[in-house]
């Protein structure tokens, strides 16, 4: 008759084409977000320009790209320790300087940047826009300078003790854990005014980000630096998460700054960690 019943076979066909259109949709959508991560963190893939839906699904993406950052940071230490005399002494500062100066190139020093911000905003004793004032003066006072001081002379002796007691895996695990702090440190949390990069992490601040990568940062831990130590680690990134989520509340907000500044807190406290873990 006329209705217009569709044939069986169109049907089916039908069926097949949606799914199909869609699962394509679904894994460039990811593939673009996981290489934007890669990009965005480091210098392993060229600049990718990007719309602000996929840069905030990028978060997603964090720990993930840790993982391939972490590996290609750590891996020729685990051949220079096993094929050189570097493995004692002085060699290891050595071994300790080599992988901060090689951490700061591929990632471009980019989250130094947040770090040294941020306690500059602290140390300035400012409160509320005076304080975003300084957060974003792109000049480095005292105390800005001090803390890059202190947080690079702890990278270096903290790698450099990991190396010393055979604990390569761990250097894997501190870039890891430190890409996986973005996450749950935008859950929940109001970006500031002004701030585009925390506005755009900030919508994607969700459990579905911040489990599966609270998740694979223990797996990573637990694979690379062992139970105990994946502890101690998880411990000292939480007090870093909850001081830095109560600095952003009290000020106005969450910018980039502070993403950077975890991003550190994560990779220094893993590292120190598993330095001083017998």
């Amino acid at each position: 008759m006329g209705g217009g019943r569709r044939s069986p076979r169109r049907r089916r066909r039908n069926l097949r084409l949606w799914p199909a259109h869609y699962g394509e949709f679904f894994v460039r959508f990811k593939l673009n977000s996981l290489f934007l991560a890669i990009s965005f963190l480091s210098r392993l893939l060229p600049g990718r320009a990007a719309g602000k839906e996929e840069m905030s699904a990028s978060l997603f993406w964090f720990p993930v790209a840790g993982l391939l950052l972490g590996l290609v940071l750590a891996l020729p230490f685990f051949f220079l320790q096993n094929f050189t005399r570097l493995a004692s002494g002085h060699g290891v500062l050595l071994e300790g300087l080599l992988y901060t100066a090689a951490h700061a190139w591929v990632t471009r020093a980019l989250h130094w940047d947040g770090w040294t911000d941020v306690f500059d905003a602290l140390g300035s004793g400012k409160e509320g826009r005076e304080f975003y004032r300084v957060l974003k003066d792109s000049r480095t006072g005292t105390f800005g300078a001090l803390a890059l001081f202190l947080g690079l002379t702890g990278m270096v002796l903290a790698s450099a003790g990991c190396l010393e007691a055979g604990k390569w895996p761990v250097l894997i695990f501190a870039v890891v854990l430190g890409r996986c702090m973005a996450a749950p440190l935008t859950f929940g949390l109001a970006a500031a005014p002004e701030s585009t990069l925390g506005a755009l992490f900030r919508a994607r601040g969700v459990w579905t980000d911040v489990a599966p990568a609270v998740c694979f940062a223990l797996l990573c831990g637990l694979v690379c630096a062992g139970f105990a130590q994946t502890i101690r680690a998880a411990l000292a990134a939480v007090c870093g998460i909850a001081l830095l989520r109560r600095l952003a509340a009290k000020h106005g907000g969450l910018n980039g700054d502070f993403i950077g500044c975890a991003i550190v807190w994560g990779e220094l406290g893993a590292l120190l960690t598993g330095a001083v873990s017998p």
